[in-house]
């Protein structure tokens, strides 16, 4: 069992420069870069937010000029969607907006949090923020009504529920509801930290590769659609 079922795939980006060839179908991602610059075959992109809904099919490329460090989020399209059209969005920082509390900012990527709403619209209800708080610091705010929240610690520690450590790297499960409290210890550094939430899937979630589908059967088809050329070509792919 996943620790939360409202996402099918967590991803923390941190890379030197490279080239990425991707794949993806019946999924959507929300990524949301740290610090990053690319060339892609979607044009010039230095957007600190992209959104990609894979449906059918989709192919990417990312030619990134500098090393990147991001969140990558992936959820699992309702399965009367799984092969709708592909979508392709961007975001400037300017677009995301910031709500500044005491000792904190928030970034508010999707969905509604601290009373601002995020300019990312997922098919299914979605809650993404990225929180930066100081040493010692405590948060507290709304975030939409989810079935499923939690965080990730992007850097940094926080102070658990039981007062344990969370470190860098921490997937962690909060508490359904309103809203979120977070706590960085005195003694560390500033922490980077994501809240997340949405619907839990509503129906079996199955890999293969990049592709996400809800049965067999459609796993069959989307790798025949991309062998086929049905989901597009990049510079001679499918090799």
């Amino acid at each position: 069992m996943r620790l939360l079922d409202a996402m099918s795939h967590v991803w923390h980006m941190i890379r030197d420069r490279n080239i990425v060839f991707s794949q993806h179908a019946s999924a959507e991602a929300a990524s949301k870069a740290a610090k990053a610059v690319y060339d892609s075959y979607c044009g010039a992109m230095e957007a600190e937010l992209n959104a990609l809904r894979a449906g059918r099919g989709i192919l990417h490329a990312e030619q990134p000029t500098g090393g990147r460090h991001g969140l990558q989020l992936w959820t699992s399209l309702p399965p009367a969607q799984k092969f709708i059209e592909p979508a392709y969005a961007s975001f400037r920082a300017a677009d995301i907006p910031r709500v500044q509390l005491p000792d904190v900012s928030i970034n508010v990527v999707a969905g509604r949090v601290a009373d601002a709403k995020g300019p990312m619209e997922l098919t299914t209800p979605t809650t993404f923020a990225v929180v930066h708080l100081d040493a010692g610091a405590t948060a507290h705010f709304n975030v939409d009504d989810a079935a499923e929240l939690g965080l990730y610690v992007l850097d940094g520690v926080l102070v658990g529920p039981d007062q344990s450590p969370l470190g860098k790297g921490t997937l962690a499960p909060l508490t359904a509801g309103s809203s979120v409290t977070l706590t960085t210890a005195t003694d560390r550094g500033p922490t980077i930290v994501a809240v997340i939430g949405g619907k839990p899937a509503d129906q079996p979630i199955l890999f293969s590769g990049p592709f996400v589908m809800d049965s067999a059967e459609h796993l069959t088809r989307a790798k025949r659609d991309y062998s086929s050329g049905k989901m597009g070509r990049l510079d001679g792919v499918p090799f």
